[in-house]
């Protein structure tokens, strides 16, 4: 009996150690991957939404400077009006900084001054104060990146020139249709360091179509050579006519003959139930018979060639263009010299398009939904507009070509805003007629920094010396914070951001609770040894500290594996997205929200929440089953072992 009650105590203390061992690791396990869904979770969605303040940024800057009513009200804005030198036309904030003097007027030339006019705001040397141009020395000595913007609206027609059978060629059959849209007309900011980064490259059917163009003579042909490395092309019709040069001698192939009035009228390539067909010398022979090289062979299977060299020969139209080419046909190599007629560009790289079409200057960039939609590169039309003439108000048009496409992020007014050189906005925005646009909202100046975190700091900087140099009244500071087409959206990432936070300290603390069932097991186990350290004069506090550093043990271990796991996962987000996307059927997150690509760095922010949060609330939750430990009696212990 003896022996079988000691067998039975060991059976029943390897039985809760066993119990301990496998709740510890499912603790570690439990929180190990809390930790890891909280790291991705919180990074995604913050870089998602450093994604979608940097396009906000980019194309809005961080930072805006706009006019007040108090400059539009001005002696120096009204003067432009009756100034024959200013061409009775109100000036752009660009056109003032430019301006040789602040004040345009002639007493000889211009007509009287309105005596209800205000007073010419004069500096402390008397002479007539510039707030245009003081406010560019301001932002200019503080080392700050800024550019005058200028918004308007139009209409804009593009014509889109296509080919029915989708043929370069010069016999393709041309269609036309039309696509027309009122757009916002915004001035591309040329001067900001971070705009170029929103437009997307041009892809292979924006190639493909700039050489149409080239090949209707509306784009210069030797200009697009210049600026596009073709590396390979393929042919773009299901049928097409295949040149017999490119066939190597005494190769195999499999072709079916097609008869026209009894006589051989072509053959056509088919691997799975043709006959063989093989070339010798200048001859092709076929049933024994001999064709000759210019027989005509179409090939239904698509076909694609690398090019080792380009022969243009001055050329004037695509067919003048040779390529020394390699591929492959049934298996087989082929390769020789071939025309442009019935190909097109498969992979290429670009130079500066914009030196393509000599009227640079008419240039716009659309929003990429445009692209998706079946714009191009390269087609043309016009911003319709109307102006008032002497007799009657007349529709205006300035002509066009799309120069580029651009993400315009997730502002909805995104896609409706076109970007344009200067001039074309400017001359737009001098009808009255043009746009409905506030004044201080259609003109204003762009300040672009590095670290947008630093937006109040420059706002209150850049405030306080228009202040000392007593120009504030002309001009309201903002940042992106502010601007009325993103101040839902900042809210909305400002309340997203705590609301995540909230749960995931939530998750975080129901994940630690699980310390709580493993430390009371673990006091149940080590009462024995509880007892005999407070016979030995362990103090309490140094036997909760045992229990509590156990704890902060389970929650540093269980962060680390963690914080392992996610950057793991963060490493190789695209192919965990893609097995996503397989699973799904379909991509799994939208482009249109999160970019090409889910952000793969892991966030600082929530790394240093996890790093601090689960140490603290493993060691809140270790205190239960320490306080417990603390208030065991060694007399009441040893008694009952």
């Amino acid at each position: 009996m003896f022996e079988l009650s000691v067998a039975l105590k060991y059976l029943i203390l390897k039985r809760k150690q066993l119990s301990v061992s496998l709740i510890s690791l499912m603790s570690i396990g439990v929180i190990s991957l809390v930790v890891w869904l909280l790291l991705l979770f919180l990074s995604i969605t913050e870089g998602i939404e450093r994604g979608w303040l940097e396009k906000l940024t980019a194309l809005n800057a961080p930072l805006r400077i706009n006019p007040t009513p108090a400059y539009f009200n001005s002696y120096y804005y009204q003067i432009d009006t009756i100034s024959e030198a200013s061409g009775f036309l109100h000036k752009s904030i660009g056109e003032k900084a430019e301006a040789l003097s602040p004040n345009p007027y002639s007493l000889e030339s211009d007509v009287e001054i309105p005596k209800y006019w205000p007073a010419i705001d004069k500096s402390s040397d008397g002479s007539m104060k510039d707030p245009v141009k003081k406010a560019y020395e301001i932002l200019k000595a503080k080392d700050l990146t800024y550019q005058d913007y200028e918004i308007s609206g139009a209409l804009m027609r593009l014509e889109l020139i296509r080919s029915q059978s989708q043929l370069i060629t010069a016999r393709g059959d041309l269609t036309q249709s039309n696509l027309t849209q009122a757009s916002y007309i915004a001035s591309f900011a040329e001067n900001s360091p971070y705009v170029r980064s929103l437009i997307s490259k041009p892809t292979v059917k924006d190639l493909n179509n700039l050489f149409y163009l080239a090949n209707l003579h509306i784009l210069s042909l030797d200009s697009l050579l210049n600026q596009v490395d073709i590396k390979s092309v393929k042919t773009s019709n299901s049928y097409w006519r295949f040149p017999a040069e490119l066939l190597p001698e005494k190769k195999q192939f499999f072709v079916e003959p097609y008869l026209q009035q009894g006589k051989l009228s072509h053959f056509v390539f088919n691997k799975k139930k043709g006959e063989p067909l093989v070339r010798i010398g200048n001859d092709l022979i076929f049933r024994g018979e001999r064709h000759p090289l210019s027989t005509i062979i179409f090939t239904t299977e698509e076909l694609q060639f690398t090019i080792s060299a380009i022969e243009k020969n001055s050329a004037q139209t695509l067919s003048d263009i040779q390529f020394k080419v390699d591929g492959r046909l049934q298996g087989e190599s082929i390769g020789g010299k071939i025309a442009w007629d019935g190909l097109e560009i498969a992979d290429a790289s670009v130079g500066n398009l914009q030196e393509i079409a000599p009227a640079s200057s008419s240039g716009i960039f659309l929003a990429k939904s445009y692209q998706e939609n079946g714009v191009r590169i390269g087609d043309r039309g016009y911003l319709s507009y109307t102006a008032p003439t002497a007799s009657s108000i007349q529709e205006q048009r300035l002509p066009i070509y799309v120069a580029g496409f651009y993400d315009p992020g997730i502002m909805a007014v995104g896609n409706r805003c076109i970007l344009a050189p200067g001039s074309i906005v400017r001359a737009i925005s001098v009808s009255s007629h043009a746009s409905h646009l506030s004044p201080s909202e259609s003109n204003g100046i762009h300040v672009w920094f590095p670290n947008l975190s630093d937006a109040e700091k420059i706002k209150k900087e850049i405030t306080a010396a228009f202040k000392e140099a007593k120009i504030d009244s002309y001009w309201n500071v903002s940042t992106f914070h502010e601007y009325e087409f993103a101040k839902d959206l900042m809210q909305q990432f400002q309340s997203d951001r705590y609301l995540f936070t909230l749960v995931g300290i939530i998750i975080l603390t129901v994940a630690c609770c699980n310390i709580i069932s493993l430390l009371v097991l673990l006091v149940n186990d080590k009462k024995k040894e509880i007892g005999i350290l407070q016979a030995m004069g362990a103090s309490t506090k140094s036997i909760a500290a045992i229990f509590g550093l156990c704890g902060v043990t389970v929650g540093v271990l269980s962060s680390l594996i963690g914080i392992g796991a996610a950057f793991l996962t963060l490493h190789n987000i695209d192919s965990v997205v893609g097995v996503l996307s397989v699973l799904q059927g379909h991509d799994a997150f939208n482009a249109a929200f999160y970019g090409k690509s889910l952000p793969s760095e892991i966030s600082s922010n929530a790394l240093l929440f996890v790093i601090i949060a689960t140490p603290i609330i493993s060691l809140l939750a270790g205190l239960v089953p320490a306080i417990k430990a603390c208030r065991l009696r060694p007399s009441a212990i040893l008694r009952s072992e």
